[in-house]
């Protein structure tokens, strides 16, 4: 969301971009406590604002990015109504509550944010590629794999995130799980990282997973 101010001298005056950027700011929060109550755990985060040049410049430029998750729910009943598998019921609400929030300022009425959707990647489960028999014969596969590799059951749940396989299933069309290596809650943090044996167990279950796909006992 890109907002426009007016530039000036600190000590004359403007219209700052920051303070509009704070209305902008504020149909995301609406929209995050709306989905607070009706999609717990499906989480909006604002990750990035950016404005202004120095301490005594009014500011006339202002943007800020922000991830917003959408459930499968969500995405089929998108579809249902024609506007694809994608999180089109959610880029409406946000439009709407920016729209609101854009007449409630004298400056914004006449000065529209932008919005510009970057990206939409939407969700996959396992039966959206191939079908469920092969789902369910790729999942053991992997399920076993796992336990011979690291000795222990897998925890198997959706990830509350997006991972890329969801282009194998939705637009590939073939039977898709993950199997994570990584170091849970760590993830896009100042101490991420990863441990050799998990990178080396994981691999090893995926060669194992392969093994029993190819050649099933």
């Amino acid at each position: 969301i890109t907002v426009r101010g007016r530039a000036g001298h600190g000590s004359a005056g403007g219209v700052s971009a920051v303070e509009k950027l704070l209305v902008a700011k504020s149909a995301i929060d609406r929209l995050a406590a709306e989905r607070a109550e009706t999609k717990p755990g499906v989480l909006v985060n604002i990750g990035v604002v950016r404005a202004g040049l120095a301490p005594w410049v009014v500011p006339n430029r202002g943007w800020l990015a922000a991830n917003i998750n959408y459930d499968y729910a969500e995405a089929a009943e998108a579809e249902k109504t024609g506007r694809g598998f994608t999180g089109a019921l959610v880029r409406e609400r946000l439009e709407a509550l920016l729209a609101e929030a854009a007449e409630s300022d004298d400056w914004l009425r006449e000065q529209r944010p932008e919005l510009v959707w970057v990206k939409d990647v939407p969700p996959y489960r396992l039966g959206d590629g191939g079908s469920a028999e092969d789902g369910e014969r790729l999942l053991a596969a992997a399920r076993g794999a796992f336990r011979a590799a690291w000795g222990a059951e897998p925890e198997v749940a959706d990830l509350f995130a997006w991972g890329d396989a969801a282009h194998l299933a939705r637009l590939g069309g073939m039977p898709t799980v993950g199997m994570g290596a990584g170091a849970p809650g760590t993830s896009h943090t100042a101490t991420e990282h990863n441990k050799v044996s998990n990178l080396r167990n994981t691999a090893a279950a995926a060669a194992l997973a392969v093994l029993e796909l190819a050649f099933p006992a």
